[in-house]
């Protein structure tokens, strides 16, 4: 995805298709919105690394004009700002804390059919997330299954993995204390 860091100073409006930065801090990282296929709008945050992290608040639906998930600001610790508007068109403010997911793996490489257990630790400035809450692990964009965090970790064990050269992912994603976390293993 590229980032357009334009705010719609171009005289654009919001139904138009395409990406907008709308919020700089002084690290140079931007946060800010794009529109999927179907018109519904998705918060982004892109590091000054480059790294691009999309999200999109749990709840948030196509309101009666515009609907999804929109990002406004982001201050100097990376805590993102933002609206959104839910099945009845209601808007609501949310602040998001940003979270960091390690993935690590029991054997790596691994044979067709052992058993791997996977292990992902999710950490915020805001603390560990709520116990209970859901981690996806994928396979590419396969799901191999889903994991219940516990003092901010969550595992899955499979052996049903493919031959070859697996990107195996860890997805958080939260209630609108945190935003989704994606990190490769």
């Amino acid at each position: 995805m590229a980032v357009v860091a334009d705010a719609g100073r171009e005289g654009r409006s919001v139904s138009d298709p395409g990406n907008r930065g709308l919020g700089i801090n002084t690290a140079g990282d931007i946060t800010g919105a794009y529109f999927d296929a179907s018109g519904l709008t998705h918060g982004f945050v892109r590091s000054s690394k480059g790294v691009i992290t999309d999200f999109s608040i749990p709840g948030a639906s196509a309101g009666a004009l515009i609907g999804g998930t929109g990002s406004i600001g982001i201050n100097t610790a990376g805590k993102v700002t933002g609206a959104y508007l839910d099945s009845s068109s209601i808007a609501h403010g949310f602040i998001l804390t940003p979270t960091t997911t390690t993935l690590t793996s029991s054997l790596n490489p691994s044979n067709a059919g052992q058993s791997v257990m996977f292990t992902a630790k999710v950490t915020s400035s805001a603390g560990d997330p709520t116990n209970g809450e859901t981690v996806t692990f994928m396979d590419g964009t396969t799901v191999l299954g889903t994991g219940t965090l516990s003092a901010g970790e969550a595992t899955l064990t499979t052996s049903t993995l493919p031959v070859g050269t697996d990107s195996i992912t860890a997805v958080y994603v939260t209630t609108p204390a945190c935003w989704a976390a994606r990190r490769r293993h």
